[in-house]
């Protein structure tokens, strides 16, 4: 596996393991912050490791023998606790976990960001009765792997479908107004331009109550009894009438 993206490759296997979980508990998400935090320490490291031609082959066989399948399974208490066992040797070892370059950290934060979304947008769909796994089998077909490959462009670039489907499918779910629905949409907005022309009138030293008597004998009563496609239509023919008696 590539040293730059491990860090984001193991967020990636957390994901997928907890995909149909509850969102996690205030003191859980802590334990998880930490958790990513030293994730990146210990992937930092390596990578230093790496350009400076030492072997970090130990390292990574921790990571992917203990840290990795705790991580799978959501222990993320264990994992914690492995990781300090890892810190540990580095910090005997005498290497300190300094950064990558600042463009690596930057698209590791979009990365790690843009699947943290994706968590959101699932237990969205969980919560509303959906099935997440569409989701699960786009993230451990297409984005897993360009990630485990060290692809962090191709990875992003997958987890921006990703997104988008979840962007439009939640789209999708927004049921169209009924004919009905539309009508009394319709209705509030007219209603509304009627009540302007009153007010218009009124400021203009004529009296309103002219159009308040017509909308309480042909609008009002349509109303009340929840014909709103007529009450719509006669809503026209009111204000065909003030704009005629305007002119």
């Amino acid at each position: 596996m590539n040293k730059r993206i491990f860090f984001t490759s193991i967020l990636c296997i957390a994901f997928l393991g907890n995909l149909n979980a509850q969102s996690p508990s205030e003191s859980t998400e802590a334990v998880q912050q930490r958790v990513s935090t030293k994730v990146k320490l210990v992937t930092e490291t390596v990578h230093k490791w790496a350009e400076n031609g030492r072997d970090p082959s130990p390292i990574l066989k921790t990571m992917q023998t203990k840290v990795g399948p705790l991580l799978d399974s959501g222990k993320f208490v264990e994992a914690d606790a492995e990781l300090d066992h890892v810190l540990e040797t580095l910090k005997q070892d005498g290497k300190s976990a300094e950064p990558t370059t600042a463009s690596t950290d930057a698209m590791q934060q979009r990365v790690v960001a843009k699947i943290e979304r994706v968590k959101e947008g699932a237990h969205k769909w969980e919560a509303a009765g959906r099935s997440t796994a569409p989701i699960a089998r786009m993230m451990g077909e297409k984005v897993k792997p360009l990630l485990d490959g060290g692809k962090l462009v191709e990875g992003e670039a997958e987890l921006d479908r990703v997104l988008e489907t979840l962007s439009q499918d939640a789209n999708a779910d927004e049921s169209p107004a009924t004919p009905v629905e539309a009508a009394h949409q319709r209705v509030a907005a007219k209603i509304e331009r009627v009540k302007e022309i009153m007010e218009k009138t009124a400021e203009s030293g004529n009296d309103p109550s002219d159009i308040g008597r017509m909308m309480e004998q042909r609008v009002k009563p349509l109303l009340e009894t929840g014909k709103f496609i007529e009450a719509d239509a006669e809503l026209d023919r009111v204000l065909a009438e003030l704009k005629k008696d305007a002119k």
